[in-house]
């Protein structure tokens, strides 16, 4: 993926004392390992793998404390009554998001609980009830704002396309920093044998896989405290097993694009959290007067990466838990709004949770009489400058998130050619794509139909020379309600399907969930 920047410079803008609003972006905290295989023994000591830990509660609800003690004179009093009066919270949808966000919030309005997490009095004679946190979500398969790996259908779909190149690309990476032997002595240590001994185990080796497995449990065991317990993995864990989770990030996020695309999926289909970055532009754009001063998502480091990728920024590829990004919403002068930005993450010890925040160098574009658009580098920037910067990080495409071109809909057999019973049975990867995104899928001379087939029929117009204005113009209807009605009920079967789709880990996908 290729920036392309005119030029870069420094700008400095005059701030007002305190902000008007504030956007949140967090990576949920600490949890226990995710791991491909032997799950029972590896995560069982410590709970359900993928399940967050009392160190996680702890992280995020430093996280509100540090919000309340920075921006106590921003934040608007909370409400029982209208809690997203004050805040308005979104998370992925899944319990350890979910649980973060909650434990932000109470942070966050600690005043109002009679006694905090560290079971310490609190002279608020209010009770714990009036705090009641309220946090949205959507089903995975359909955020393509905070979860693009499984949300975004563009990504999701050539994630179909790029997966047995890309994973055997990840794992020449993985065997060029770590030798067979010591894959092995790292699994017998843990546990995953089955993935890192290929000697015992070759019908299930993979060394990338057996690599990423044991970074995460080093991680997650450090968050915890006892990473001292298995001294082969300590020496290996923040050195060479973090380097494959990092090429493995970068890789994903646009290497691999740029090695065997030229950029062009990037480029067609916009950077990956540009979504994502057009909402927070949207929340620093609302009135000050009637709304909430606090907007705040709860998500993965899958939410935060994608982010920083459309921000311009390619270099952060490993954020801890409970990593966050503030935006400060200012007034700026002649009525102009400013944006600014920090970054940080807590203590990943636990005993140590105090969050610790840098200023984020902001990438923004300017219009000038002479030259055009220029980019430029500050530390805060009119709102308007940041606009224009991620619109040019946006898709090409006019079909946006739902971009696919014809040699994409080829390789997963979706071309609108591929008509289920009339010539072969539809692939998943298919009907996910033309689910999500019914009204595209099939191109500009078909309908799809109930069962996701692309059927041109209904576009199919009577041009006989014998028929009247009258009877071409019926005909024309009738076809349009037709396709109406058609793209009507996929829609219904697609809501249907996602909320019955069972939400699983996949260690088959081309970034999971982490």
């Amino acid at each position: 993926m290729k920036l392309g920047f005119l030029f870069v410079t420094m700008v400095f803008v005059v701030l007002g004392s305190n902000p008007d609003r504030i956007i949140v972006v967090h990576r949920h905290g600490a949890r226990t390992p995710i791991v491909s295989v032997n799950t029972t023994a590896i995560c069982k000591p410590h709970g359900k793998c993928g399940s967050l830990t009392s160190n996680d509660k702890d992280m995020l609800y430093h996280l509100g404390r540090y919000l309340r003690e920075n921006y106590n004179t921003t934040i608007t009093p909370y409400s029982y009554y209208d809690p997203e009066g004050s805040i308005v919270s979104r998370s992925t949808d899944t319990p350890r998001t979910i649980q973060s966000a909650t434990e932000m919030i109470k942070g966050l309005f600690a005043h109002l609980i009679k006694t905090d997490v560290n079971h310490e009095t609190n002279p608020s004679p209010l009770e714990d009830s009036l705090l009641d946190p309220v946090v949205s979500t959507v089903p995975l398969d359909r955020d393509d704002l905070l979860l693009v790996w499984t949300g975004l259908p563009s990504l999701v779909l050539m994630q179909a396309v790029w997966n047995n190149d890309f994973f055997a690309t990840m794992q020449n990476q993985t065997l060029k920093l770590l030798s067979l032997a010591k894959l092995r002595q790292l699994g017998a240590e843990v546990g995953p044998s089955e993935e890192c001994d290929l000697q015992a185990h070759p019908q299930t080796f993979n060394a990338f896989n057996c690599a990423l497995d044991l970074q995460d449990f080093w991680n997650c065991n450090r968050a915890e405290g006892f990473a001292a317990s298995y001294p082969l993995l300590a020496k290996y864990g923040p050195g060479v097993l973090t380097q494959v989770l990092e090429e493995y990030n970068s890789w994903s996020e646009w290497i691999f694009d740029d090695n065997k695309y030229n950029g062009n999926f990037i480029r067609d289909a916009g950077t990956l959290g540009f979504q994502l970055a057009t909402k927070i532009i949207n929340d620093a754009k609302q009135p000050t007067e009637g709304s909430p001063s606090v907007f705040h998502y709860s998500g993965h480091d899958t939410t935060l990466m994608p982010l920083w990728q459309t921000l311009g920024n390619l270099t952060l590829l490993n954020p801890g838990f409970g990593a966050a990004m503030i935006f400060e919403v200012y007034s700026g002068e002649a009525n102009k709004t400013i944006i600014k930005a920090k970054i940080g993450e807590p203590g990943q010890l636990p005993d140590d949770h105090t969050y610790r925040f840098d200023e984020y160098q902001m990438l923004c574009t300017r219009m000038e009489s002479v030259g055009g658009a220029v980019t430029y580098t500050s530390a805060s920037c009119p709102l308007e400058d940041f606009e224009r910067f991620i619109q040019g990080r946006g898709p090409t495409s006019v079909l946006g998130k739902c971009f696919a071109n014809a040699s994409m809909l080829a390789a997963v057999q979706c071309t609108p050619e591929e008509r289920g019973p009339l010539k072969k049975k539809l692939t998943q990867a298919c009907k996910v794509f033309r689910q999500a995104c019914p009204i595209t899928a099939c191109g500009d001379e078909n309908f799809i139909t109930s069962s996701l087939e692309c059927d041109p029929r209904v576009l199919n117009v009577d041009h006989e020379h014998h028929h009247t204005g009258k009877k071409e113009h019926e005909h024309i209807t009738v076809a349009i309600l037709s396709g109406a009605v058609a793209v009507l009920a996929v829609v219904v079967v697609a809501l249907l399907w996602s909320r019955s789709k069972q939400q699983t880990h996949d260690n088959g996908e081309y970034m999971s969930v982490s």
